[in-house]
């Protein structure tokens, strides 16, 4: 009798524990390393219930707290937005042709600014980034130029405007211009790269923005290799630079499909001619034996 009175109160002690004694919802989290060293992630189990364990991988921000909920596990900590998620662009190279260097540095600095979404961002906050990411050598030069505005209220735009400067100010004018006008389609270069070619050379040659198309459409019209493709683009009266880049390229296209063409006629033939000489060896082969036969006979 007595074992079962102390059984009995053994479970209505462990029956009425969670009423008189709640356990509060903890969280247990322990570090570890990602892939990327850059990024600390920490795994955080959420108890809603005492044996209910929900694990969320997610990069924190370390000193935040974080707690769950009575009902359930909160989701996961939101993801923390950074920078350091994408690849930032080389530092600017301070050697060679700085302004060849300064093009493809601008031209990658514009993708990874749309990538980051750095509109979003103070214009304190743009040009530390930018200035981080120029490098060592290109922030020393950054120390000697010259702005109207303080530090405090300088924007990005106008440090990209000294470096514009400081960069494309260094080529001479008269020998870019002579570089872009001597340009010339080469024997087996296509015309698409004949095309960025000029339109590269050109941004260098400081001429007026509205006339920038046109001389882009003469060099074209001048440099072309192929002389029927000339001839028709000098046939046009109002020719603009999208109808002569759209000419050239039909062109271009026209003559490798003739070129497939040919090819293809070509192979016909010539595996008619080799059906035709194999025929013929083998009459001739034939022949002689059919004479020999023909005299032991007689």
């Amino acid at each position: 009798m007595e074992f079962w009175w102390w059984t009995f109160c053994l479970l209505l002690v462990s029956s009425a524990c969670p009423v008189l004694f709640p356990v509060e919802p903890t969280i247990h989290g322990g570090k570890r390393r990602s892939k990327d060293p850059r990024t600390v992630c920490e795994s955080f189990y959420y108890i809603s219930k005492p044996g209910t364990y929900i694990m969320a991988d997610e990069p924190v921000v370390h000193g935040e707290d974080h707690v769950g909920g009575d009902e359930g596990a909160r989701a996961a900590p939101p993801r923390a937005e950074g920078f350091m998620n994408f690849r930032q662009p080389k530092p600017l190279c301070m050697s060679g042709s700085i302004a060849d260097n300064w093009k493809l540095f601008k031209q990658r600095w514009k993708y990874y600014a749309t990538i980051c979404n750095l509109q979003a961002k103070t214009e304190t906050f743009k040009v530390a980034l930018f200035l981080d990411t120029v490098g060592e050598d290109a922030m020393s030069a950054y120390n000697g130029f010259t702005f109207t505005s303080d530090e405090a209220n300088r924007t990005l735009d106008e440090v990209i405007d000294a470096f514009d400067s400081f960069a494309v100010g260094e080529v001479r004018e008269t020998y870019e211009r002579y570089m872009f006008n001597n340009r010339k389609q080469q024997s087996n270069e296509t015309f698409d790269a004949f095309l960025s070619s000029i339109q590269t050379l050109v941004k260098t040659c400081r001429y007026c923005e509205h006339c920038v198309q046109s001389i882009v459409r003469d060099r074209i019209v001048i440099g072309i290799r192929d002389s029927d493709t000339q001839q028709e683009l000098l046939k046009e009266r109002n020719l603009t630079l999208n109808q002569c880049i759209d000419i050239c390229r039909a062109a271009e296209n026209a003559h490798i499909q003739a070129q497939v063409l040919r090819k293809g006629n070509s192979d016909r033939v010539s595996k008619v001619d080799t059906k035709r000489k194999s025929r013929a060896t083998q009459k001739k082969e034939h022949e002689p034996s059919s004479r020999t036969a023909s005299s032991q006979r007689t």
